[in-house]
């Protein structure tokens, strides 16, 4: 639920700030604000990852995010 919650928190606050400053184009906000809080809630959760990363068992990074490794 937590990657959810961030996109919609960082998706939101990003169309709200764009509308503010310019309410004349509101669709392209929307697209805008929507890949804004895509790289927002990628880089978050790659962050988090990367701090759980256990050292004992010598976990990988591409295991934790398996679609992007490399076969």
């Amino acid at each position: 639920m937590y990657p959810i919650v961030l996109f919609a928190i960082s998706g939101l606050l990003v169309f709200v700030i764009l509308v503010a400053a310019n309410p004349a184009n509101i669709s392209m906000h929307v697209f805008v604000s929507l890949f804004i809080a895509f790289i927002v809630t990628f880089f978050v959760l790659y962050q988090r990852a990367i701090d759980k990363k256990d050292k004992k068992t010598q976990q990988e990074i591409g295991d934790i995010f398996w679609m992007f490794k490399n076969v």
